[in-house]
């Protein structure tokens, strides 16, 4: 039985329990994780374990290694295979040429890690070349390639996540991959038993991403989105679906198209840290590119409460803290372990008495585990309230309504405390004299 369904912890937003609470766990959904039948999840603790497994294919094995490369990162990641969730789908992309283009060239990574350049061109047509390249893509093992509306639309034959990277004369490779059920992959894990906090997938199409956002916003979980685009435009249709739906549940980090999983090195590393401890700003981030957007693209992005990873101060961060309903991060992550720990040490306390009479004494009993609650969550380690600010009211037992003491519920523990948040942007004024 459920925590929540014996101690209900209110604190703004959040009026249920976060699963089990299992902030340190982290979850990647792969569609080229081939699992034997049954097997929910599988756990990697480093990156060679999972370059030597036969059952990943190159972006799962990407993104394990782009999250155990981080300077510190947690101790162990579960990798879910989408195939349990229901019947894979082949990746989709559309490649659209820059207008007039003869000479065109693309990039693509194959789930086996095979990587091929390929190019199309024509001396004199620019159709011609876009013809070209089409034939080409369509002579690659695994793949479908076809001209339609001028561009080429691109279909995987066999599951698995294929990558495919803008070259010469394109203006922009768009992942178009229908929603593949990996919120039934992950709902079938946890029904598996497997209990975590953080999410990351290998397919983020923006049909995915609007699922497990969703899905997400559902299960008290955090969703790290790491889509792809060459320019401001290709993403905001999503980005501002995300932000109209107020999900305070999904970060997205965006960048260019590289074979770099930069929302994945995040997640590792900030799941790591006590939650709300720490802002997602400026973090920076081993094996990742800075990204270079132009002040209006940037600008365009950050209006929409997409993050980036971009030059700061001479290095590499990541520029925001924020989820796409415009909260930031930290402050969710704090919120939903503060209702962790004050539910677990109330369940603990009435779990370990005989019984916790209702009477004064009692609620004072209660009153004091969360009171300990508060003072870690303003300790140093976590740094998410003010501990000047923390307020506790507990009232009396002949103040409560009788009915309430009748059905054995103490519903009027109240407190109040004042964030911590952070400090983003700072300005200095001064003045010299002779």
């Amino acid at each position: 039985m459920a925590n929540n369904e014996y101690v209900t912890v209110r604190i703004d937003r959040e009026t249920t329990f976060p699963r089990q609470a299992a902030f340190d766990t982290l979850a990647f959904v792969c569609s080229g994780a081939s699992f034997a039948p049954g097997e929910t999840h599988r756990y990697y603790e480093r990156a060679s374990d999972a370059d030597q497994d036969g059952d990943l294919d190159a972006a799962a094995k990407g993104m394990l290694r782009a999250a155990f490369s981080q300077s510190q990162h947690v101790p162990r990641i579960a990798v879910i295979p989408l195939a349990n969730g229901g019947a894979p789908v082949p990746s989709e992309y559309t490649i659209a040429p820059i207008s007039g283009a003869l000479n065109l060239s693309v990039r693509i990574v194959a789930p086996d890690g095979d990587e091929h350049t390929v190019t199309g061109s024509d001396p004199a047509d620019a159709g011609a070349a876009l013809a070209d390249l089409a034939s080409n893509i369509d002579a690659i093992s695994g793949l479908g390639a076809t001209v339609s509306g001028g561009v080429i639309e691109v279909e995987g034959t066999d599951p698995g996540a294929w990558l495919i990277y803008p070259g010469e004369g394109i203006a922009s490779v768009l992942d178009v991959t229908p929603d593949a059920g990996y919120d039934l992959a992950l709902a079938e894990a946890q029904d598996a038993g497997l209990s975590f906090y953080g999410v990351c997938i290998d397919i983020n199409s923006p049909a995915n991403i609007l699922k497990v956002a969703s899905w997400a916003l559902a299960n008290i979980a955090v969703f790290y989105a790491g889509p792809q685009a060459t320019k401001a435009a290709e993403f905001v249709p999503t980005a501002q679906a995300l932000k109209s739906q107020n999900n305070e549940r999904v970060y997205t980090l965006l960048t260019k198209p590289r074979n770099e999983f930069a929302a994945c090195a995040l997640a590792a590393y900030m799941r790591s840290l006590n939650p709300g401890s720490a802002t997602y700003a400026f973090k920076n981030l081993r094996g990742v590119s800075v990204d270079n957007w132009g002040a209006t693209d940037e600008a365009a992005l950050k209006e929409e409460n997409v993050n980036l990873y971009i030059d700061i101060g001479g290095s590499g961060g990541v520029s925001e803290s924020k989820t796409a309903g415009g909260e930031y991060l930290d402050i969710i992550e704090g919120v939903d372990l503060m209702v962790a720990r004050i539910g677990e040490a109330v369940l603990a306390l009435l779990k370990q008495r005989d019984k916790v009479p209702f009477t004064d004494a009692g609620i004072v009993a209660v009153a004091n585990q969360v009171k300990s609650a508060l003072d870690r969550a303003a300790s140093p380690s976590w740094q998410i309230i003010d501990p000047d600010s923390i307020e506790l009211f507990i009232p009396r037992a002949l103040d409560i309504d009788p009915a309430d003491r009748a059905q054995r519920r103490l519903n009027d523990i109240r407190w109040r405390a004042r964030l911590q948040g952070a400090i983003h942007y700072v300005t200095v004024s001064g003045t010299v004299t002779v």
